[in-house]
């Protein structure tokens, strides 16, 4: 029986993520594609699981970051739909969809720092330590930049849910 690569778990957030800063998703699918590649050749890899998580985000977002500098261009997209588990709690199909709809234009309007941050922890749920070191930041500096963050998503889905007519929903 072969053995499945222990990155691959890890495979749906890391597109998720890649996504919301590559603002393609077939891009950000060869992004995490490479990523996996470079699992497999590094020599230094970390033994812990979280510790492996944390670095193998890293990897995808450094490889995000090359990308986007040779590409030039940074496009507003995100995977609403891995998003809508953490933003949207609707069991009925229409109101969810809708409420989906609005993520991905709330999200849209964040800046990619914001919506970076968002991504690594309400869809990837890595805790603010590992954001702060897959980020290169202090965990403080975490804390405020993921609340701004939310806060301006929030400000976003508010004005959103008005121009559309809807009630805002205290949650």
């Amino acid at each position: 029986m072969e053995s499945q690569h222990p990155f691959l778990q890890w495979y749906g957030g890391a597109v998720a993520f890649a996504t919301s800063l590559m603002g393609c998703r077939e891009n950000a699918r060869d992004v995490v594609q490479q990523a996996l590649y470079k699992s497999l050749s590094a020599r230094r890899v970390p033994i812990d699981e979280a510790a492996q998580k944390v670095w193998f985000y890293k990897v995808v977002r450094n490889l995000c970051i090359n990308g986007l500098q040779q590409e030039r261009r940074m496009q507003r997209t995100v995977d609403a739909d891995a998003l809508a588990a953490a933003y949207v709690d609707s069991d009925e199909p229409y109101e969810r969809s809708e409420r989906i709809a609005w993520v991905r234009q709330g999200l849209a309007k964040l800046t990619p720092e914001q919506r970076e941050i968002v991504v690594l922890r309400d869809v990837n749920d890595l805790s603010y330590d590992d954001l702060a070191e897959v980020l290169g930041i202090q965990r403080g500096t975490v804390m405020s930049r993921l609340h701004r963050a939310r806060m301006a998503l929030r400000d976003h889905l508010i004005r959103i849910e008005a121009n559309a007519g809807g009630v805002t929903h205290a949650n």
